[in-house]
């Protein structure tokens, strides 16, 4: 992970680019599109827009930067900046199907039988650009919006995805302790250069169960969420051309 680069983006950018907007004389609205990563955590019930995030609590540190970028936004509201703020969970679309969630679809598409035992809430990415034009439409500068789809356990969306191209699940389980090891192990490697992708952080993640109340949105723009099972398979297509395309194949 390189901590100084999402620093320098998620944080710095965000000041400069609130800095840039109050020097104007248009003041033009602006939409963070934050994470539920800065969503503080509860020991009761379902985290929400108002939990409050901690220092203290284990969070990664891209969670941290996401933090520190809404206080950014934050300082812009007493400004006199226009802002709302967004904290969608995990993204799917068509991406990179090396990086973040595309690896999901790489790994549906060519067969891969491990899972671990945590899960988290699915987005379709059209979803969260859908919700943030209508907070702007509608001037809802105060607070943060939580744009949340279904829960679902990470063997289930893996299972999903690699249904979408015809194939079978995972149907090997990673154990937590194993998981963790793996993802310590793969830490240390980073440090002498040799890159696996994995660290102690996402690895945690991995193994961890996230669970948000998705009523705010709905409640402030009548917002209605797309389908699992109908992006899944959208998205899945274009992945199948583009690795089609890839092998030269029509």
């Amino acid at each position: 992970m390189d901590r100084e680069l999402l620093f320098s983006t998620n944080v710095t950018g965000t000041k400069n680019l609130v800095d840039a907007i109050l020097l104007t004389e248009e003041r033009p609205t602006l939409c963070h599109i934050s994470s539920t990563a800065a969503i503080g955590h509860t020991d009761f019930g379902l985290a929400n827009e108002e939990c409050i995030f901690s220092q203290d609590d284990p969070h990664s540190y891209y969670g941290y930067t996401k933090y520190l970028a809404e206080l950014e936004v934050e300082r812009g509201r007493v400004e006199g900046l226009k802002a709302c703020i967004v904290n969608p969970c995990v993204i799917l679309g068509y991406t990179n199907s090396k990086r973040g969630s595309g690896k999901l679809f790489s790994q549906g598409y060519n067969g891969f039988p491990f899972y671990t035992s945590g899960s988290n809430h699915i987005v379709y990415a059209r979803d969260v650009c859908r919700a943030s034009f209508e907070l702007l439409e509608n001037s809802l500068f105060v607070g943060r919006y939580l744009c949340v789809g279904p829960n679902l356990t990470f063997r289930d969306l893996q299972t999903k995805i690699a249904k979408s191209f015809g194939n079978k699940g995972p149907s090997i389980g990673i154990p937590n302790r194993l998981m963790l090891i793996v993802g310590e192990l793969c830490e240390f490697l980073a440090t002498i250069r040799v890159n696996t992708g994995l660290g102690k952080e996402l690895a945690r993640s991995s193994t961890s169960i996230a669970e948000f109340d998705a009523g705010k949105l709905v409640a402030a723009v009548n917002f209605e969420y797309t389908a699992l099972h109908g992006f899944i398979k959208e998205i899945a297509e274009l992945y199948v051309k583009s690795f089609k395309k890839r092998k030269g194949l029509n």
